[in-house]
């Protein structure tokens, strides 16, 4: 019996961006960022594992050159060694053909950062990528006459899964229909990302475990995100997952909503005016002239040009 061992950190949607969300204050979300881009980084040093990352790295696909620089430099400076496919916030027009045009394609020059185009080989298991605008294709497919089923054969995909039937509108798939699907194409285990959930799926058969880290930055304040703890995966070679909470506030402490009220009240406000409008507006009959002679008969004080124009509508 071989000895359990720890192979990779295991994450997704970190959403790192340059301009602070609505439902942040600006020192403490820069502050935090930071900080769990770190965290992420010393758990894979620590561990001596490496990060692979189910795409969003980014949430905007382009940044400025300063901001740039300042990821890039926490990136470079540490050991940790990632590996990443593309999510749809990482490609200007959502496409992979763009990456280039990307802070995500700049990132790939680093030495310790690769997003991943074609099957890569660790010493205990082979990683497939599947960016956002890529199709998920079958593993032995890709590796043709090499491929060693005594391997673990891992899809790292930026795909939205699901455990339950979502209000989403758009691809994606629940995950016993994933897990049919990735086990027929060859993969022991599915890594997900984009549906800012925390889950692990065995299904029924256990052919292809499903790990959907969620994500790292919280930026809306949905009470999905603020119950929401950040956290990475630890995947371990019995096909068990350890998952880490990320040392961070919780989201009610963090998570603003005081842009969404002023938002409702400004909507209900706009709507009894409507209606007032609505209840309150003359029946319009007739032509434009003898409706606007209607209404200024009807105001309570008349300047002496509404008098004037009166006066002019009544002799015509």
């Amino acid at each position: 019996m071989r000895n359990t061992k720890e192979l990779a950190v295991l994450c997704s949607d970190i959403h790192i961006r340059e301009k602070c969300p609505r439902s942040r204050d600006p020192d403490e979300f820069f502050c935090s960022q930071e900080s769990k881009l770190m965290q992420i980084q010393d758990i894979a040093v620590e561990k001596d594992l490496p990060i692979l990352c189910a795409g969003d790295f980014f949430h905007k696909a382009t940044v400025s050159n300063k901001f740039l620089n300042d990821v890039m430099d926490t990136v470079a400076g540490s050991d940790a060694q990632w590996f990443t496919v593309a999510g749809n916030h990482d490609l200007p027009g959502h496409r992979f053909d763009n990456l280039h045009q990307s802070a995500l394609g700049i990132m790939d020059y680093l030495g310790n950062f690769s997003v991943l185009r074609s099957p890569y080989l660790f010493p205990d298991f082979t990683v497939y990528p599947a960016s956002w605008d890529q199709g998920i294709r079958s593993a032995k497919s890709q590796l043709a006459g090499t491929f060693d089923t005594d391997r673990i054969h891992v899809l790292l995909t930026h795909f939205p899964v699901f455990q339950t039937v979502p209000v989403y509108e758009g691809p994606w798939m629940l995950a016993d229909d994933f897990e049919d699907l990735c086990a027929g194409y060859g993969y022991d285990l599915a890594v997900t990302g984009d549906t800012h959930r925390s889950f692990v799926h065995k299904g029924p058969f256990r052919d292809c475990d499903i790990v959907n880290p969620g994500n790292i930055m919280r930026y809306d304040a949905s009470m999905s995100q603020i119950e929401h703890e950040p956290s990475v995966y630890i995947w371990n070679s019995d096909m068990t997952y350890s998952r880490l909470c990320l040392d961070c506030s919780r989201g009610s402490d963090v998570l603003q909503r005081d842009h969404i009220d002023q938002k409702k009240e400004t909507t209900e406000r706009r709507e009894v005016y409507l209606e007032r409008l609505n209840h309150d507006a003359p029946e319009i009959i007739g032509s434009f002239k003898s409706n606007l002679w209607h209404l200024l008969k009807g105001q309570q004080e008349l300047t002496t040009q509404l008098e004037q124009l009166i006066t002019n509508l009544e002799a015509k």
